[in-house]
């Protein structure tokens, strides 16, 4: 049943067809995430037990079940990991259904994250590119050069253009947190232009710094998940960390521009209850505040809507919301088809 160890190549590196495409009679080969795997018990405890699985990828799940060396297989394989698969599509309860005769943990390079886990649809060079414009309309030299301590390199950004802002609700995908950037900026510069009493440099700043601690609170390998240190305190706190870091490189940072800066990564989540290790006591603060709650929940409710059943006017009752939401755009089964 445990397939041998195989070095990647052109063709062993291809993902193989999507959950969601799979028809029953195929025989299929491919990498697929672990969401789930346990021992059951055959309905004759004499034949011992089967391997019960849930395989996953980007576009859904698929139960699977390994008959031949539970136990083995079961030992050499963990949920949240990649592992390769062949099997044949079987129906079962009127849905699809794997019967595995090979499965073994992926080789590192033979598969690519995007392929398990959703991913922005903007192009990410583009956002990227208005990040790095509003860093250059700074005019604070202080704030820029804390900026651009983290800005400039390379593996930070490269980071940035790969980590979600959370695991089930907003932008919880790869590259969500750069896209959730984007849109606290565009946001904060209308609020600037309203309000021009607002010290635009100071929440440009703010905006660019205050989720840095994501990057430490979540890891995202085949599955989004929290570290170790992002459970145990999170991203508020590793971010102040992380500036405080950074603020002691630099020479001469004026004391007065620390505080503020720190304050907003503080306030940022607007209340104790919500993780804020204090509440926004400043202009800035409070912009950032509510920008960045505009975004998330934007966000979090657009989502809701784009997996509305296009058969249905409402969508099921978000749990944040308390209430379902409203779409409309009821389509016959026939408009379905014709699509």
């Amino acid at each position: 049943m445990l397939a041998q160890s195989e070095t990647p190549t052109a063709t062993n590196q291809a993902k193989g067809p999507f959950v969601a495409a799979m028809q029953p009679g195929e025989r299929i080969v491919g990498f697929y995430m672990v969401a789930d795997a346990r021992l059951e018990p055959f309905r004759d405890p004499a034949k011992g037990k089967y391997l019960s699985l849930t395989l996953a990828d980007k576009t859904g799940q698929i139960k699977a079940k390994a008959w031949e060396n539970a136990q083995i297989v079961a030992e050499a394989i963990k949920p949240g990991e990649v592992v390769r698969v062949a099997a044949d599509v079987k129906e079962y309860q009127e849905r699809p259904d794997l019967i595995v005769h090979k499965i073994r943990p992926a080789a590192e390079g033979e598969y690519e994250l995007a392929d398990f886990l959703p991913a922005t649809d903007q192009d990410t060079d583009e956002l990227l590119a208005g990040v790095q414009a509003a860093i250059a309309g700074l005019k604070d030299d202080a704030l820029t050069a804390l900026v651009k301590s983290f800005y400039d390199d390379p593996v930070f950004l490269e980071e940035l253009c790969q980590a979600p802002v959370t695991r089930r609700m907003n932008h919880a995908y790869l590259g969500g947190l750069l896209e959730h950037v984007h849109e606290m900026l565009a946001l904060g510069d209308t609020m600037k232009r309203l309000y021009p009493v607002i010290d635009g440099d100071l929440l440009t700043a703010g905006i660019l710094l205050c989720n840095i601690g994501k990057l430490r609170e979540y890891s995202a390998t085949s599955m989004i998940d929290d570290t170790d240190e992002g459970e145990l305190l999170g991203h508020i706190v590793l971010g102040l960390e992380m500036l405080n870091r950074a603020i002691a490189a630099l020479p001469d940072f004026p004391a007065e521009t620390a505080l503020r800066i720190k304050h907003l990564m503080a306030a940022q989540s607007g209340r104790l209850e919500f993780g804020s290790p204090a509440r926004p006591q400043m202009l800035e603060a409070i912009v950032l505040h509510q920008v960045e709650m505009l975004s998330a929940k934007t966000n979090h409710y657009a989502s809701i809507l784009a997996r509305k059943d296009p058969r249905q006017s409402w969508t099921e009752r978000d749990a944040v919301l308390g209430l379902p939401l409203y779409g409309g755009d009821v389509k016959t089964k026939s408009e379905m088809v014709e699509e």
